[in-house]
């Protein structure tokens, strides 16, 4: 059965939104490119979010956030289903905002009588080994033409490891959100210097484990490689394209960003695989990161940042189409 949950966004007041515009006024334009897509600018958000500073997620019988699909696809139609965790589901953003909503306005431009169908099976908190179980038990009988993993670098976190959704970078480690020490009741400036102190410890810790998670041993990276490698090896049985799309951590992305290695040993391990794999670090890399976040205390990426992606995305399918876009 269908459903639907809110999302508030209680804090996305004056200050929260000053607090946006403030990065966006402080960064250059990207330049344009003689790509046949035009790049994004960074502008003010306008109507981000629905009444009440809410978002409405609404669910298919499935339990998907998209609309109903039928099994058997449509004479005539490319079919896309994208595989992913909370970035995907578009916590915070509108539906139709989501990345791979946007691909079928942008890709039948440039292809001419063909009509595009996007699948978003994306749920959130899960990880590579959870998207493998969900395309091979029911994504994989829609029947595809390309697949389209959306990897985020929290995926290869183990859900056995810790009970909840993924661990969040800035939620769980650069949050303002903190207890406060008793002499932080007292003093303004300790409790000021106190919270940015634990938050550059904390943060910095979890950069070393993500980072360290990628280390060839790691129980967590060997269930990904496996899990990337079963459903290449499905997809390519029932002669489906397949690529992995390589999202950031929206943070210092134009500073000294502390992730490259991971995105560096995915994309690396996607190659050898064989696997199309589009990593979009370059795409933001003009921007800071909380400009692009769906709310100052939630760094999911923002209407903006997916429009972005599903640029690139576009891009990179339209590059690749007598591989990717075949069928």
């Amino acid at each position: 059965m269908p459903c639907e949950i809110d999302f508030p966004f209680r804090n996305q007041d004056r200050k929260g939104r000053r607090f946006l515009q403030d990065h966006f006024n402080s960064r250059q334009k990207p330049k344009n490119s003689n790509s046949q897509l035009p790049r994004v600018v960074a502008s003010e958000r306008s109507h981000p979010f629905e009444p009440g500073n809410t978002i409405s997620h609404a669910h298919n019988s499935i339990g998907w956030r998209d609309t109903e699909h039928t099994l058997e696809k449509p004479d005539g139609v490319f079919r896309i289903i994208g595989l992913g965790d909370s970035y995907l589901w578009g916590q915070g953003v509108k539906r139709e905002d989501i990345c791979l909503n946007k691909l079928p306005a942008l890709l039948e431009t440039s292809l001419d009588g063909n009509t595009i169908e996007t699948i978003n099976a994306g749920i959130s908190a899960y990880n590579t080994v959870d998207q493998r179980q969900q395309f091979m038990n029911r994504a994989v009988r829609y029947n595809p033409d390309l697949v389209i993993l959306h990897f985020v670098l929290n995926d290869v976190e183990q859900q056995s490891n810790h009970h909840g959704p993924k661990v969040e970078f800035f939620a769980s480690h650069a949050s303002p959100g903190r207890p406060s020490d008793q002499l932080s009741e007292l003093s303004c400036l300790w409790s000021w210097s106190r919270h940015r102190l634990l938050s550059y410890i904390q943060s910095e810790q979890y950069i070393r484990e993500c980072v360290n998670s990628l280390a060839d041993d790691h129980p967590g990276w060997l269930a990904c490689k496996g899990a990337l490698a079963d459903i290449k090896k499905t997809c390519d049985t029932k002669g489906v394209s397949f690529c992995v799309v390589v999202f950031p951590f929206y943070f210092r992305l134009n500073g000294d960003y502390p992730f490259q290695p991971v995105h560096t040993a995915v994309v690396e391990h996607c190659k050898s695989l064989g696997i199309d794999v589009l990593d979009l670090r370059e795409a933001y890399r003009e921007f800071n990161g909380p400009e692009l976040w769906v709310h100052p205390t939630d760094e999911h990426p923002n209407e903006i940042a997916h429009e972005i992606a599903a640029q690139e995305i576009a891009r990179y399918l339209l590059r690749h189409q007598k591989q990717l876009l075949r069928n």
